[in-house]
């Protein structure tokens, strides 16, 4: 599968431990590298969840600061 694809080039690279969230989904799985996440979605679930947005706001300076 795809999302085998990423961690078996991420472990060419030297970026071991990764994980695979949803593997048992058809519509979306996540990549867990540590320091790497990657989103693997069918095209309805990309639209509807829409992260290009989500990250795109600026996070308000109340939420940002600790």
């Amino acid at each position: 599968s795809f999302s085998e694809n990423v961690v078996s080039e991420l472990k060419s690279i030297g970026i071991t431990g990764c994980r695979i969230e949803g593997k048992e989904s058809a519509g979306w799985k996540l990549v867990d590298a540590i320091d790497i996440i990657v989103h693997i979605f069918h095209p309805e679930k990309r639209e509807f969840y829409d992260l290009e947005k989500m990250w795109s706001e600026p996070i308000p300076k109340e939420k940002a600061s600790i």
